[in-house]
């Protein structure tokens, strides 16, 4: 799952840094601010949650620029980096969220999303739920 080769290493590293730094800040978020804050009472921040969705998406255009020359986001393998999106992403299609559409109106990012979501690892840890 992490490549050997050094210019695929390079190109997984530089996908794991884009993830932590411009994917998951946001999306986590907007899942605090929409979940996790409803869940202990609390309102969601309106205003930050645009503030997150804009960051998001410019993110999202970003992959699908990077997705319509590579299957997935960390090379042309399946890797962790496709695996650190799925709890988030999958977080967007939720009811209290709906953001699913900024996954399903980039044609590549919803392939890539259909690819990685559907694989039965990770159909079964959702049945752990």
């Amino acid at each position: 799952m992490i490549p050997s080769d050094e210019k695929e290493l390079a190109i997984f590293d530089q996908a794991a840094s884009v993830e932590q730094a411009a994917y998951d800040p946001y999306a986590s978020a907007i899942a605090f601010e929409q979940v996790f804050k409803a869940w202990s009472g609390l309102s969601p921040d309106s205003e930050r949650v645009k503030q997150l969705t804009a960051q998001l998406t410019a993110t999202l255009n970003v992959y699908e620029k990077i997705l319509a020359k590579q299957k997935y986001i960390g090379g042309n393998s399946y890797s962790l980096i496709d695996i650190f999106h799925l709890p988030y992403t999958a977080m967007l299609f939720n009811d209290s969220i709906k953001l699913g559409h900024l996954i399903i109106e980039r044609p590549h990012v919803k392939a890539w999303w259909e690819d990685i979501s559907s694989r039965q690892t990770w159909l079964d840890a959702n049945k752990l739920q």
